[in-house]
């Protein structure tokens, strides 16, 4: 049996601030709105949580996701490429770089900056640091507005 101590299980795992807060600052991205987010992991003053459904919502200003781990990865890539192009909005991923995947040829690869993490991502569950690291390598997708 599986336990959720182990990252990727839940998909509930936290983005460390350090991280996020280094990848603003080197990558020059200054997203205002978290588009999955609950009031207690937030990295933006804007969010949308569970309740606020993201996938239907339109983002309108410059965001940050990391989106929920798990089968519909294509469906938080697609929506979030999507509200980029339509409206122009730069839009930060934090997500496992599966560059074999269809979504990562679909609406990653040749549209956005690519930009690998170093080692492997201890993500962070109510502000305690895993202590297994993710089980796969990470990147920042950025997709730049116009």
């Amino acid at each position: 049996m599986l336990q959720h101590s182990i990252v990727g299980v839940n998909p509930d795992w936290e983005t460390p601030q350090s991280l996020f807060d280094e990848a603003c600052t080197k990558y020059n991205v200054h997203p205002t709105l978290d588009v999955c987010a609950s009031r207690q992991n937030k990295k933006c003053a804007n969010f949308f949580s569970k309740r606020d459904n993201s996938l239907n919502k339109e983002y309108t200003e410059s965001f940050f996701m990391n989106p929920p781990y798990g089968r519909n990865m294509d469906v938080w890539i697609e929506h979030a490429y999507n509200q980029h192009i339509e409206n122009n909005v730069t839009g930060m991923a934090l997500v496992f770089a599966k560059t074999e995947t269809i979504w990562w040829h679909s609406f990653v690869e040749g549209k956005s900056e690519v930009h690998f993490i170093k080692g492997r991502v201890k993500y962070e569950m109510n502000g305690q640091r895993s202590k297994n690291t993710a089980p796969y390598g990470s990147c920042w997708i950025i997709w730049r507005a116009k």
